[in-house]
């Protein structure tokens, strides 16, 4: 669970007062109409870009308003002035409202998160209600682009996965880091007590522990999607690269010996029917998932793409490239893209792009390193 309760800055970050000015009002309405209701605790949370922890491998407060930005201007989600939902603020007028204050509504760096939590009843519930996006312009100033509800998102939020760097796992979608509180926040307000004391900020976040760790599961496992290539230009001066030439001689082989098969992955882009000249593959490039579970790491191939005079033919599954009739080693395609007996260069982790010059020591972290701070060990590998 990354949670942390941290003093709040003034003038650097945020002008608190001002921000909480506009958004108390509002809160104590939802207090009182839920006393009213025994419904349960309204809470506020608030998290900054700055909080954020780089082992995480994402920063939600960066990544959510692109995303929410886009629905907004869709017109499949309405953002409103405040959670009381009094003045719409239409796509149009939200481009002037970016002009004007010269900050984009995408680049907000300070997130607020209403929700309503029940933490007295044995079973305890927690709810998201919404999003209060704000930020800072160029001359220190408070933009405040106003609120949208967490219903009409939740879709989009579900089949969403969060960008992430090398460090993060993947496939982790918005919802999920959403619903498990995997972010570092804040607790501004519960119910009609604003929470300044430290003791009190961590037994709520107990309490709150408690309820997400019953409801919800925490992968068992670390994962990483990878990307990689391998070709036939390689000098690591190691067996391996060998073996990766061996790996592209053969694949052409097969292709100039199977040339429908070639011509059925797109080979009529690259070359028409009438050009018999030979096939000659430049590089493949891999994507993989990868699950790290004790010292083990278990790669299955998701997506294969075979580079033929330096075009890509059609992408085939992992499934696909292995159901090609040739062997590498008297190995079966698939068997020795898992065993990595081969050099590769590491294109990509996640959504993390790998410059070449720092391939072999992203891998090297992979295969011996903690993998929630692999981009610490690249730099000062």
């Amino acid at each position: 669970m990354h949670v942390v309760f941290k003093k709040l800055l003034t003038g650097e970050e945020f002008d608190l007062k001002l921000i909480m000015k506009k958004l108390l009002c509002t809160f104590f309405i939802l207090f009182i109409y839920g006393n009213l209701l025994s419904a349960p605790t309204p809470v506020l949370l608030f998290l900054s870009s700055r909080d954020q922890s780089d082992t995480l491998g994402y920063n939600l407060v960066n990544e959510l308003p692109p995303l929410v930005y886009n629905e907004i201007m869709s017109g499949r989600v309405s953002l409103w002035d405040s959670p009381k939902k009094e003045v719409q603020i239409k796509p149009s007028t939200l481009r002037k409202l970016e002009e004007s204050s010269g900050v984009e509504f995408s680049r907000t760096t300070q997130l607020f998160i209403y929700e309503l939590w029940d933490i007295d009843k044995k079973a305890g519930a927690l709810q998201t209600l919404g999003f209060y996006f704000s930020g800072r312009n160029n001359a220190g100033e408070e933009v405040s682009y106003g609120y949208v509800d967490f219903l009409p998102l939740q879709e989009v939020l579900r089949h969403t996965p969060i960008p992430t760097n090398a460090n993060g796992n993947c496939y982790s979608s918005f919802e999920s880091v959403l619903l498990n509180k995997y972010y570092f926040f804040n607790i501004m307000q519960y119910g009609e007590k604003q929470v300044a004391n430290l003791k009190e900020a961590l037994q709520l976040k107990e309490e709150m522990k408690k309820i997400v760790s019953g409801k919800t599961t925490t992968p068992d496992f670390d994962c990483k999607l990878v990307s990689y290539s391998i070709d036939d230009s390689t000098d690591s001066g190691k067996n391996s690269g060998s073996k990766s030439k061996v790996f592209i001689n053969i694949l052409q082989t097969y292709l100039n010996d199977n040339r429908e098969v070639f011509y059925n992955l797109g080979g009529d882009k690259i070359r028409n029917f009438m050009q018999p000249g030979k096939i000659l593959v430049s590089r493949v490039e891999v994507k993989e998932r990868w699950k790290k579970q004790g010292d083990v790491i278990q790669t299955e191939p998701e997506l294969v793409r075979i580079y033929v005079d330096g075009k890509a033919l059609d992408s085939l599954s992992g499934e696909e490239f292995g159901k090609l009739e040739f062997l590498v080693d008297f190995k079966s395609p698939l068997d020795f893209l898992n065993e990595k007996e081969f050099y590769f260069r590491i294109l990509k982790i996640n959504s993390q792009t790998i410059p070449i010059e720092q391939s072999d020591s992203y891998l090297k972290g992979l295969r011996t390193w903690k993998w929630n701070v692999l981009t610490d060990f690249a730099k000062y590998e």
